[in-house]
């Protein structure tokens, strides 16, 4: 598993699924019109070529959530500051801000 999405229930986030996902997969499978937290591993190669993995925690906020957006900055600022080694916050409001190129340049 490299993803993990999460949704606010309340106060409460609770895990709305757990998948392997490509990148691409990512794009195709956060809702357009509803905010999420999602974790996720993105693996990418340096300049040198070696191999690398990082944990992304980023916030999908898309225009038409604009109503939860005080309560999900609540909880990605909880997750982001949760950590000394918290993974690398990302706020994504249209979908080619989850694009692979950029998920590697905020990873790197």
């Amino acid at each position: 598993m490299n993803t993990a999405v999460l949704a606010l229930a309340g106060d409460a986030l609770v895990v709305e699924s757990e998948a392997n996902w490509t990148p691409e997969e990512l794009v195709a499978r956060v809702p357009a019109d509803q905010a999420r937290l999602i974790l996720h591993e993105v693996p990418y190669a340096t300049p040198t070529g070696a191999r690398r993995h990082a944990h992304l925690l980023i916030w999908w906020m898309p225009a038409p959530a604009r109503d939860q957006e005080a309560a999900y900055r609540v909880a990605f600022d909880a997750l982001k500051n949760q950590h000394a080694t918290a993974p690398v916050p990302l706020i994504a409001r249209i979908r080619e801000h989850l694009a692979y190129p950029r998920l590697v340049a905020l990873a790197g």
